[in-house]
């Protein structure tokens, strides 16, 4: 699941295929400006992506000149509402810089503009600062006019993330049901909706999370794509619904795409249900090495994946003794 991306969840799978592109020259001259290409086909935006982030870190001695190539990274996935992009971008940003260090840079240009208080809400939360990241959020969009609409566009996407962090899933939901009024197509949002009304609400509303849910498999595959976040989140509906094998089916492929804890430890649930304890097993391990994996690269898994985990080994353990008992 789930929030794609949220923190780091896509990051390796961005970089794996931003990487993979071929390297373009900077054509801006400076590396500060040039034509915006925001404007450009979607198929052509990765290349600008790249483009921008290798002119930022060729400027490092002159570093407001690269956080200008930042900032036009992040202007050019905005209007195409891409949730690993931004994630990617912000990765890099951390990466060349160190956090504390664009922090700084970051801020000084967060006082005149605020879509650079939207950078810094992010680099926050890769700081595990969430209070200070919800803060600066928080004011962002009480002032909805500072920001063109492109750029609301990108703070709406990030202070849904933000929230989700925060477990303020009221307030995530209420910004990605904007977020899908003024673009319905938006998948990301469709997805992460659905996914906060079938794991995050008490009970769940697993019949608004499936039309949500669907909507998201519909654009995926318009998009010719597939998504594993998009499959783990109606794996996880299906499950709920009684519909096992669909779940474990959409499950297996999410983990071909993209191998994350979370859908390891759904695929684990599934499998308890239909009585298979040793895959249950095998599946619930595979989630607790995954993200230890994670802790000890210094990132920021989902922080309340590990003690779901954890109860679900116990249930398994729970399932186990009764079944031993009857035989």
């Amino acid at each position: 699941m789930k929030f794609a991306t949220l923190i780091v969840l896509a990051t390796s799978l961005i970089y794996a295929v931003a990487f993979a592109l071929p390297q373009m020259p900077d054509t801006s001259g400076s590396g500060s400006a040039g034509t915006s290409p925001t404007s450009q086909p979607a198929s052509t935006q990765e290349d600008h992506v790249i483009t921008r982030l290798e002119s930022a870190r060729r400027w490092l001695d002159q570093k407001e000149n690269s956080l200008r190539d930042y900032d036009m990274a992040v202007k050019i996935v905005g209007a195409s509402h891409d949730d690993e992009a931004l994630t990617f971008i912000i990765a890099n940003l951390e990466k060349t810089f160190t956090v504390d260090t664009a922090l700084v840079y970051v801020q000084h240009y967060a006082e005149a503009d605020a879509h650079w208080a939207v950078i810094a809400a992010l680099l926050y939360l890769h700081k595990d600062d969430v209070n200070t990241a919800v803060a600066v959020m928080e004011n962002v969009l009480g002032h909805p006019g500072r920001l063109k609409p492109e750029e609301l566009s990108v703070a709406l996407d990030v202070a849904a993330r933000v929230y989700v962090v925060a477990q303020e899933f009221d307030k995530a939901s209420n910004i990605y049901l904007q977020i899908i009024q003024q673009h319905p197509d938006d998948m990301n949002a469709n997805n992460n909706l659905a996914s906060i009304l079938s794991e995050q609400l008490t009970p769940p509303d697993l019949d608004q999370a499936r039309t949500y849910a669907e909507k998201a498999v519909q654009i995926m595959r318009a998009n010719n794509r597939e998504n594993a976040s998009v499959l783990d989140t109606q794996g996880y509906i299906q499950g709920q619904t009684g519909h096992l094998d669909d779940a474990i089916r959409n499950f297996k492929r999410a983990l071909e795409i993209q191998p994350a804890p979370d859908i390891w430890f759904h695929l684990g649930q599934v499998m308890l249900k239909k009585g298979d304890f040793n895959e249950a097993e095998r599946c619930f391990q595979n989630a607790k090495d995954i993200l230890k994996d994670q802790k000890t690269k210094g990132q920021a898994p989902n922080p309340g994946l590990e003690p779901n985990i954890d109860d679900g080994i116990l249930q398994l353990r729970k399932a186990t003794a009764h079944d031993t008992g009857h035989k």
